[in-house]
């Protein structure tokens, strides 16, 4: 059975992260909705290879929160994933405007709209386990975890596994081997 387990790890990530369907060429309200769909599926799997610190949970079934800093960029791509289970957790959709309430996150998309003060979004977070992603430019290179961009019409992603251990968060292996690793210098 954890053989099976492992088979099925192995082709989500596979299917989810190196095999991401190319962009359709569109007008580019569409082609910006299709992004953040497919960015969508990308982050609720992040949730699926992150190991948060047990203290992290109230309870073994608490949710597992995914918090939106700033403009929601998604529309309604997250509502199909809020409520999905990530291991015995829910996942819940939440969107906060300032940093001082994140406290209970355990995911936060940083949006484009707060690129003006990422330095301190990224310096209060820092110690905090919680997850950081964005799509901001070198968000990975500047001290935050993921960076999620397009690259020839694909969906691609960054790691600083630096950021990820201070934040005392574990990702995969197996997500790490698909990521461009960056450091924060």
């Amino acid at each position: 059975m954890a053989i099976l387990n492992v088979h099925c790890a192995i082709a989500l990530l596979v299917t989810t992260f190196l095999l991401p369907p190319k962009l359709p060429a569109a007008d580019d309200g569409a082609q910006a909705a299709d992004v953040y769909a497919l960015m969508a599926v990308y982050v609720q799997n992040f949730a699926k290879f992150t190991t948060w610190p047990v203290a992290s949970f109230t309870d073994p079934a608490a949710a597992l929160n995914l918090c939106i800093l700033g403009e929601d960029p998604f529309g309604m791509a997250l509502t199909k994933v809020d409520g999905s289970k990530i291991r015995s957790h829910p996942l819940r959709i939440k969107h906060y405007p300032r940093v001082a309430v994140l406290s209970g996150c355990h995911i936060v998309f940083v949006s484009r709209s707060e690129q003006w003060r990422l330095a301190q979004i990224l310096h209060d977070l820092a110690a905090a386990p919680i997850l950081t992603v964005s799509d901001i430019p070198d968000f990975s290179r500047q001290g935050g975890m993921i960076t999620l961009s397009t690259v020839d019409r694909r969906l691609r992603f960054a790691i600083n596994p630096a950021a990820v251990a201070r934040a005392g968060l574990m990702l995969s292996s197996k997500l790490l081997e698909l990521a461009q690793i960056v450091g924060s210098d």
